[in-house]
């Protein structure tokens, strides 16, 4: 029954082609049979994240980084006409999905054939040789055209099922480019009755489809990368017109290479150049070349492989070392050799599964590659996401945020291929530092990222058309957080100081995230700077370093330092001799102040004499060490007991007990003398000496 599907709808950058199939008629050949172009279909589909095993997509498999893009349209159901039903009532409408609408066409463009359509192709012969020499038959380069232009304008007219039927279409003239046969132009020798081939008939078998096999969880074993073309219709060109070791002039008249049948660059320049760049056929050329070459190279039952390279795209490198000769490429097996194993469902010699482990492999691995193909072709431009952030004090977000933030995604615009419809946005989304959005109670489910660490977040937006174009990097952006004060520390200062010293004002202010941004401080509640060197001649007394930093964020720091600054006394002791009880109980010492502070208003009360006694500024308590420490018992008046002008008082402390700490030590004993002044013992003051103590003489 005639079959005409195929919508022609123009790009609008592509120059209109009417398309319009033959009439189909049924026929007996067969090509990597049925349950193999099935097997390729299947496996191809599921490289994109859906088909059987996927029966839904999953958001959480958007990624920038999947070896085979995510494609949510294959799993959308559409309605078209079941090719073995016929065509064109609307009850002979059926609804599948995408992806089966693909799995069925590769595996029933055998059930429809016509005169002038071939599935075979010997290039060697030319780009538009006739197979079996035949005039007026189209090979499966030119057979395939109609399919391939017609899928990508049925989609453009919105027309899924129609578009997707005719790929599986066009994919099965690539996939049959891996059968030697195809390749070799061998019309599946044997019985022409039956078509026998021996490939084809081991291909039927339980055997070929449980060894050879690939899906997703093997995606990275065999048969091995998805064949990508090259990134440009004109590097194509290029490597072909590079490959024939020439170059093209339009004025040139004479073909570059007489002797070969690739030679004819109208050829290459017709199919591989405008009007057909809005198709992209220059990489449907490559891809379904590629498998060509591969098959063409193996033997078929009636034909031995081929060592041609016309074009010089295939690696024979890739291929074991015991098929080459010498490095040079020569024929896998003798073509009367692969009749032997048609007794068993196995592969007993393992020829045939020789030319499945290459040739068949590489027309798996180009199935998924003209999928991509496709959905590059008419929608290969991701959607860019509109999104809001909003801090949760209210405040505006700006580079540091001391608030944590919430993305909320309102929604994307999709774009497309120039000339082509959108395919239209899928799922709006993105991720946090690799976190999915959470997603708002409205109707419309929008999804939000709620973003409170602190530190660098970074957003990707990955909204996702129904094409699997997902938002590029360009549109990701950074959410900065710190909620972390600055930390200040005071590394340098002590927490006692004489009066006869310098305080010198410093700190250091950190922060980890943002950075501080500026920072001041008040001693005593007075301003000072950072570096002020401050004398403390006049300051004996406790005090206080208040020090604030901000950060970028915004968040503020505060630190204090207490210290004391003690009157930095003159002291002497009055010898003392050991024994000598004419002198009576009592030891001595002199204080003299600095000015202005006055010696007449010490309180004995206060202080003491640290016998042996030291100073350490940088301790909590300066005065370390120590055998006693003796109590003033009195203190006498004002006088200048030293007649240097400057007032001085004595303190008296019992000798007793200052003897007995030396346990029979003489000479000069340091001590430190301290005290304070006023009743409430403020300021104090500290002042080092040393004892003389002597021995008496013996009579």
């Amino acid at each position: 029954m005639p079959r005409r599907h195929l919508v022609s709808l123009c790009p609008a950058i592509a120059v209109c082609l009417t398309v319009a199939l033959v009439p189909l008629v049924l026929t007996t050949a067969l090509a990597w049979p049925g349950g193999g172009h099935t097997w390729g279909a299947e496996a191809a589909t599921e490289l994109f994240g859906l088909g059987p095993s996927h029966p839904n997509a999953d958001p959480l498999e958007i990624s920038r980084d999947r070896p085979v893009p995510l494609y949510p349209e294959l799993e959308l159901s559409s309605a078209w006409y079941d090719t073995k039903v016929g065509c064109c009532d609307e009850e002979d409408a059926e609804t599948r999905p995408n992806w089966d609408w693909i799995r069925e066409a590769a595996c029933e463009m055998d059930d429809f054939e016509s005169d002038t359509r071939h599935h075979f192709w010997y290039p060697e012969e030319g780009m538009h040789e006739c197979p079996n020499d035949v005039a007026g038959i189209n090979n499966a380069w030119e057979s395939i055209h109609p399919f391939w232009i017609g899928a990508i304008n049925a989609w453009q007219a919105g027309n899924l099922g129609n578009a997707y039927a005719y790929l599986g279409y066009a994919i099965h003239f690539v996939q049959d480019m891996g059968q030697p046969a195809h390749a070799n132009e061998d019309m599946h020798p044997g019985d022409a009755l039956s078509d026998d081939d021996s490939l084809e008939d081991w291909f039927t078998g339980a055997y070929a489809r449980s060894t050879f096999q690939w899906n997703w969880p093997y995606v990275d074993l065999w048969p091995g990368p998805i064949l990508y073309p090259p990134t440009s219709n004109a590097a194509i060109l290029n490597t072909v017109l590079s490959a024939n070791g020439g170059y093209w002039d339009p004025g040139q008249s004479e073909p570059i290479a007489p002797d070969s049948g690739w030679a004819d660059m109208d050829a290459y320049f017709f199919d591989l150049s405008w009007p057909y760049t809005a198709y992209n056929k220059q990489q449907l050329f490559y891809i379904m070349y590629v498998v060509n070459q591969t098959g063409n190279w193996f033997a078929s039952d009636s034909e031995p492989g081929n060592t041609f390279d016309a074009i010089g795209w295939l690696e024979y490198s890739v291929f074991p070392p015991h098929l080459l000769d010498e490095g040079t490429p020569v024929a896998a097996q003798d073509s009367d050799a692969l009749d032997d194993n048609d007794s068993c469902d196995c592969d007993m010699d393992g020829d045939l599964s020789l030319i499945a482990v290459w040739a068949y492999a590489t027309s798996f691995r180009a199935s998924p590659a003209v999928i991509d193909l496709f959905r590059r072709t008419v929608d290969n431009a991701p959607p860019v996401t509109a999104f809001e952030q909003a801090r949760v004090d209210g405040q505006p977000v700006v580079e540091w945020n001391n608030s944590p933030v919430t993305v909320t995604l309102t929604g994307a615009t999709d774009y497309g291929n120039p000339g082509f419809r959108v395919s239209g946005v899928w799922k709006v989304w993105g991720t946090c530092e690799g976190e999915t959005p959470q997603f708002t109670p409205d109707p419309a489910q929008t999804p939000y990222l709620a973003i409170s660490q602190e530190g660098e977040n970074h957003v990707q937006l990955l909204s996702t058309d129904w094409c699997g174009n997902v938002e590029t990097s360009a549109n990701d952006f950074t959410v900065k957080i710190d909620m972390t004060p600055p930390e200040i520390t005071f590394p340098d200062l002590r927490p006692n100081y004489l009066t006869s010293e310098d305080f010198t004002a410093t700190w250091v202010a950190t922060d980890a995230l943002s950075g501080v941004d500026y920072e001041y401080a008040l001693l005593d509640g007075q301003w000072v700077t950072k570096g002020e060197v401050i004398d403390l001649a006049l300051l004996a007394g406790t005090h206080t370093l208040e020090v604030y930093a901000n950060d970028v964020a915004g968040n503020i720091g505060y630190a204090i330092y207490e210290f004391e600054v003690f009157i930095d006394a003159e002291s002497w002791g009055l010898s003392v001799l050991v024994g000598n009880k004419t002198k009576g109980k009592a030891m001595f010492g002199v204080v003299e102040f600095p000015a202005p502070y006055d010696v007449g208003i010490i309180d004995v009360t206060t202080c003491t004499l640290v016998v042996g006694g030291t100073l350490d500024l940088t301790v909590s308590d300066p005065v370390v060490g120590g055998l006693a420490v003796l109590p003033a018992e009195l203190i006498t008046g004002v006088g200048d007991h030293d007649e240097d002008g400057i007032p001085d008082r004595m303190l008296r402390f019992d000798k007793e007990q200052f003897v007995a700490a030396l346990g029979g030590l003489a000479g000069d004993i340091p001590a430190v003398v301290r005290g304070g002044l006023l009743p409430d013992g403020t300021p104090r003051f500290l002042g080092v000496t040393t004892v003389p103590v002597f021995a008496p003489p013996r009579y």
